[in-house]
């Protein structure tokens, strides 16, 4: 489905819902989703009972070390949503409550991003692209995956689909000054 179009100079850009989208979570991720749910697959650990457990040193004692985490909250009515802020609608009693965790070990933090150690400002960096990674994995669950076919002079010239937000494909593109 067509949602926007560009045009700049002899190129047009549209732009489509991406009605085939790859789950981010099956992307290689710094984090990993702990979920407990019934009834769906939202991430790679699954918790038996996350009701069972009040904070993140309750659930993984020793197990991990020293981690870094942030709660993850869902939203279910007419459609799933889910956020590391426990802020309306994932407060409501009826449709939504803590979903899991999303961690990550120190040592794979550190790894992955190249530090010696992890002080409290890189902690902070960490805990932002644990964010990151659940907003991303939002967008997918929400049906917002975009993506792109690019014209000039009416033919097709480039394609790519998998795009979290619009303005990706228009920094992609180089149609941001058109928008």
């Amino acid at each position: 489905m067509l949602l926007e179009s560009y045009a700049k100079g002899k190129r047009t850009l549209e732009i489509f819902l991406d009605e085939l989208p790859s789950s981010p979570r099956e992307d290689d991720n710094l984090g990993t989703l702990v979920y407990g749910h019934r009834r769906y697959v939202l991430g790679e650990e699954e918790a038996w009972n996350v009701d069972d457990y009040t904070n993140w040193t309750d659930w993984k004692k020793g197990e991990l070390g020293d981690a870094i985490a942030l709660p993850v909250y869902l939203y279910d009515h007419s459609g799933l949503s889910v956020s590391t802020n426990r802020h309306y609608p994932f407060d409501c009693p009826w449709d939504s409550g803590q979903l899991g965790w999303i961690y990550v070990s120190r040592a794979k933090a550190r790894e992955w991003l190249g530090y010696k150690r992890i002080s409290k400002q890189r902690e902070r960096q960490v805990l932002e692209y644990l964010q990151n990674e659940v907003k991303v994995f939002d967008a997918y669950l929400r049906g917002e995956v975009y993506g792109y076919i690019l014209y000039e002079d009416g033919k097709e010239i480039d394609s790519c689909w998998g795009f979290y937000t619009i303005e990706d494909i228009l920094e992609d593109t180089n149609f941001k000054e058109v928008a």
